[in-house]
């Protein structure tokens, strides 16, 4: 797992082992063994890790290194606040997670985890105007400049900021993280992150071709990022109506080894080809094969928690678009199938993601399907 995936370790709930102290947490590391004690401080490189004992020792636990943690100790608030958001009452979660990271008191790795999940809530309300605040928060100087969540945080905030139509805003933030993030140790992976999504922020403001320019700079070198970068570079040159080229590349980049999230995009890629090819044609075996790259992008590779969910968005409203394309093309009983689920989906698109940048296509579909 490289740097920039550090930051979204899942913390396990797990049953209490006799071994550990109530209030120890409790660190799984990723060849099994365990480490008991209380995390202090933890960043994108290390775990701080008070240990049991008088004494007071403590101990580093590379961040790379950590398969899982069960924190102990907690307070009730916490516990209150872990159950709402666990249970999808985001709306309350959001509010005790914010009480509990501006609490100064509270140790600093709980602190990070409440930003964490106060952002991730909001994100889910479809308020990323509040979830960005909250992350540019989390990693300011005034709170932890080197978090945990240092990657995905930055990520998050350029997503953000280009869903809330402001690229520039994203461009400009992702600048200045790239200048401040590269005088930290061990960071190079961060910045070609921000690189990457800085090149994202560009093609969402329609300029292709400079988002080209430094995206394929990274697909040519052998960072982190050159994988990702291909993946992009696949989507910049559908975006350029160059189907054929982006199809190809989308298909070859598979071959890589890429998060789920860039997978997902793949499949999407190679989707909108064909449901191009079989909307020009009128050809439902065509849009049908769109369809199914579509559901495999949607169903196989959706994002975890905290993680991007524009390639998940983009997959169901496009699956959608084929049963509704597929739906025009076809008669009887399989006409009204394929208008049904593809009104299912476009719901599904509305109510999970409320903020979505297919909300308004989403929503004229539905009015057609009255």
């Amino acid at each position: 797992m490289n740097q920039i995936f550090r930051a979204v370790v899942a913390a396990a709930v797990v049953c209490a082992v006799p071994a550990f102290a109530q209030a120890d947490d409790k660190i799984t590391k990723k060849d099994g063994s365990t480490v008991a004690g209380q995390i202090m401080e933890w960043d994108y490189r290390n775990a701080k890790v008070q240990l049991p004992g008088a004494g007071k020792a403590t101990t580093n636990v590379k961040t790379d290194d950590i398969e899982s943690v069960e924190y102990g100790g907690l307070t009730k608030e916490w516990k209150d606040a872990d159950t709402d958001y666990k249970s999808g009452k985001d709306d309350a979660a959001v509010g005790k997670f914010k009480a509990l990271a501006e609490n100064k008191k509270l140790r600093a790795a709980l602190r990070q985890e409440a930003f964490w999940n106060a952002a991730n809530a909001s994100f889910r309300l479809g308020k990323d105007e509040d979830g960005v605040t909250m992350l540019k928060t989390l990693i300011s100087e005034a709170e932890f400049p080197s978090s945990r969540y240092l990657g995905a945080a930055q990520d998050n905030i350029v997503r953000g900021l280009t869903r809330m139509g402001k690229s520039a805003d994203s461009i400009a933030f992702a600048d200045a993280e790239i200048s401040r993030t590269g005088r930290l140790a061990d960071s190079a992976a961060f910045v070609d992150r921000l690189k990457l999504m800085r090149c994202r922020a560009l093609l969402a403001q329609g300029k292709a071709k400079d988002a080209k320019v430094d995206a394929g700079s990274l697909a040519q070198g052998t960072g982190a990022m050159s994988g990702e970068a291909k993946v992009l570079m696949a989507s910049i040159a559908f975006a350029e109506k160059d189907n054929a080229a982006a199809e190809t590349q989308a298909t070859a980049a598979l071959k890589l080894t890429l998060s789920n999230a860039a997978r997902a995009e793949c499949y999407n890629v190679i989707g909108k080809c064909l449901l191009e090819k079989g909307k020009a044609t009128n050809k439902s075996d065509l849009i049908r094969d769109a369809l199914l790259k579509f559901l495999r992008s949607a169903l196989q590779f959706p994002p975890a928690p905290g993680e991007d969910t524009g390639a998940h968005e983009e997959a169901l409203f496009n699956a959608a678009e084929s049963f509704f394309f597929i739906a025009e093309l076809g008669k009887g009983d399989d006409q009204v199938r394929s208008f049904s689920r593809a009104r299912d989906l476009y719901r599904r698109v509305l109510a999970e993601y409320p903020q979505s940048r297919f909300k308004d296509p989403a929503s004229k579909r539905l009015e057609r399907l009255k």
